[in-house]
């Protein structure tokens, strides 16, 4: 393992600036092209056009407090005024100074809330889902030199230092 590569433990869920209490993990499952049949009657081998892109799914798992009164609470809340959340409301870091969110032209929309699950051997667990929507989720770094600035990685492109102000 590198020096560089993120650490399990450093990872952690914010919303609004304040950590989502509790979360031992996040899942995220990627974004995923339609396809669409075109085929035609007499074709032995189905064809298929691309049809936009579903820019995926992301799913929160972590020990359930019901005194938290900030990031469980907040989400949940946002559940039932059928809320999203703007970019860089809500962080997934991956370690210290990195995380994704989603970009400027999207949006965290809360689809599944308050899934809890106990047993009399262990903690309560609870799960929270949600859809990214009109943009794509993006991965954030924060520049070690100013730490009110951003650097925002690109697949396929790069690092680009333009000063995004997510913060």
């Amino acid at each position: 393992m590198s020096a560089n590569t993120p650490i399990g433990t450093l990872s952690s869920v914010e919303i609004y600036n304040t950590r989502v209490l509790g979360m031992v993990k996040w899942l995220y499952t990627g974004a995923q092209r339609r396809l669409f049949d075109i085929s035609e009657f007499q074709d032995d081998v189905d064809v298929y056009e691309f049809r936009g892109v579903e820019a995926g799914a992301i799913y929160l798992r972590g020990l359930y407090d019901p005194s938290d009164i900030t990031g469980q609470a907040i989400l949940s809340q946002l559940f039932e005024d059928h809320a999203w959340l703007p970019p860089g409301e809500m962080k997934l870091y991956v370690g210290e100074n990195n995380y994704f969110t989603v970009d400027s032209d999207g949006r965290m929309q809360i689809t599944l809330c308050n899934h809890i699950e106990s047993d009399r051997n262990k903690a309560a667990l609870i799960e929270l889902g949600m859809m990214v929507s009109g943009g794509f989720l993006i991965r954030m770094t924060r520049n070690p030199l100013q730490w009110d600035e951003f650097i925002l990685w690109q697949p396929g492109i790069g690092w680009d230092d333009r000063n995004y102000s997510y913060a």
